[in-house]
């Protein structure tokens, strides 16, 4: 996802995970992105891929990783 997010961005320029920039709704309208959504999406990436490269490969360490952090949020 994380590749596949950068070859979009570099090619679309925009990113696929903000909501409204590409697709319509049922009615045929572009939805607007929340305040902050792209911001708080990039820095989601950026933890998610400084995971990536922290486990070096390691599949079990990267879902320590991620169990960790998406519980750090559940407490906030």
């Amino acid at each position: 996802m994380v590749n596949l997010r950068k070859a979009t961005i570099k090619e679309y320029g925009a990113d696929p995970c903000v909501t409204g920039n590409y697709g319509l709704t049922p009615e045929g309208e572009r939805l607007e992105p929340s305040y902050g959504e792209a911001e708080a999406i990039a820095q989601q990436f950026d933890t998610i891929e400084e995971m990536i490269k922290e486990a070096d490969g390691n599949a079990l360490v990267f879902e320590t990783f991620l169990q960790s952090g998406l519980n750090k949020n559940k407490k906030k």
